[in-house]
């Protein structure tokens, strides 16, 4: 057995060599050649059937299509969906057997687990019960549902939720630009400004989500954002809202409908820019920001800020006029169409002057400005567009 798997080896070599065969082969050989005894009879080899019994072996075309067969699952990166290839996976299905499914994290198991409800368009329906849902539980928050379905979108890939309580109002300015910019670093753009454990969404109203059967399976998560699942809430005629314990059940059990989601909270003065800013479309909050970089000004999910430097600062008059810290899954192009959610959208380095490109990494480390954020008016989308020469569209024009 030995002689012959050590033939099947260098006749491999000789050829195009399929990878993953070839690893097979070498790691039989090697256990073959480090047992202290010699294989007699089939009941023996049965006991080490790990690298003896008959390995499925597929060709190198097949293997690339399975690879992207895997990688489509969000989360589940080459060297994992290689790893499930080496030890037997055949198609997306092998992946519930328990063999494959333990070797992935409980992100990437809740996407396999759940993927035939998250592959498909949310509804405009889906999205008001899950709406409703919330105002019910939460009947001191306002409640806005956002993304494509503000814009009027028959259907689209995640239910976007803005949470906002009257009594919220300190927000959190964006980082200090680097010395001589009007506006931060789009590198730095995005980084956790307020601690985790601090953000009222993380703290209180997840948790209660969670406990109540609607919200689970955390994805990503920000001080001023959660996505993961949401079990579509349902109710029963005469009876009002399932129970809790029925949704807990249903999540338990993978019965009912499953959505992506995401909740957005921030304070009451950031309303008027957080909406604005999540329902999009990318290519109009694009020009948004276009145009308040533009008057030296700065716009993100939190408001419209103005950066005062003290006067002892020399201001060059630069700026960043790269794609806005949009991440893809703020995204709504098209009729729900959009992109995977766990991809970010690359900054680019634009220059400064002809030839002169940014050093994004450099100015990072270098110097910060020292002045002071002020936030202008942000509590309504009109207010905003007029501080920066927009004229107000209708939310279902904003393509």
């Amino acid at each position: 057995m030995l002689r012959l798997l050590k033939s099947y080896k260098n006749e491999e070599r000789r050829q195009e060599a399929s990878v993953h065969r070839l690893r097979v082969l070498i790691q039989g050989v090697d256990f073959l050649s480090k047992l202290p005894y010699k294989l007699t009879s089939k009941e023996m080899a049965d006991e080490h059937d790990t690298f003896i019994a008959e390995v499925p072996v597929i060709s190198e075309k097949e293997r690339k299509k399975l690879m992207k067969e895997l990688t489509s699952f969000d989360g589940l990166k080459p060297r994992r969906a290689s790893q499930l290839i080496l030890a037997g996976c055949r198609s997306k299905d092998d992946l519930l057997c328990p063999k494959y499914f333990n070797m992935l994290n409980e992100i990437i198991q809740n996407n396999v687990r759940f993927a035939s409800h998250l592959e498909k368009p949310v509804t405009r329906q889906q999205t008001e019960d899950v709406v409703d849902f919330i105002r019910y539980t939460l009947p001191k928050y306002e409640i806005i549902p956002v993304g494509s379905y503000r814009r009027e979108s028959l259907t689209s890939s995640c239910v976007r939720i803005l949470v906002i309580h009257p009594d919220m109002h300190h927000t959190a300015p964006p980082p200090v630009p680097p010395t001589g910019y009007l506006q931060p670093l789009p590198v730095e753009t995005l980084k956790s400004v307020v601690s985790m454990r601090d953000a009222h969404l993380h703290n209180t109203i997840v948790p209660l989500l969670t406990f109540r059967g609607l919200a689970f399976a955390q994805r990503l998560a920000r001080w001023w954002s959660w996505t993961g699942i949401f079990r579509v809430p349902k109710k029963v005629t005469g009876k009002g809202w399932e129970t809790d314990r029925e949704r807990l059940k249903g999540v338990k059990n993978g019965e009912g409908e499953f959505v992506l989601g995401r909740l957005i909270m921030l304070p009451s003065k950031s309303r008027g820019a957080a909406i604005l800013y999540y329902t999009g479309s990318y290519g109009f909050i694009r020009r948004v920001k276009h145009k308040a970089v533009q008057l030296g000004l700065y716009f993100n999910h939190t408001g419209l800020w103005k950066w005062h430097p003290a006067p002892s600062e020399d201001i060059l008059g630069k700026s960043f006029d790269s794609e806005p810290d949009i991440e893809e899954e703020d995204e709504d192009e098209g009729e729900g169409e959009e992109s995977k959610s766990t991809k970010k959208r690359k900054v680019k380095k634009k220059p400064e002057k002809e030839g002169d490109e940014v050093d994004l990494k450099a100015l990072a480390k270098g110097k910060k400005a020292n002045g002071f954020w002020q936030m202008l008016p942000s509590t309504n989308e009109e207010v905003i567009l007029e501080q920066l020469g927009i004229e107000y569209v209708a939310p279902e024009k904003r393509e």
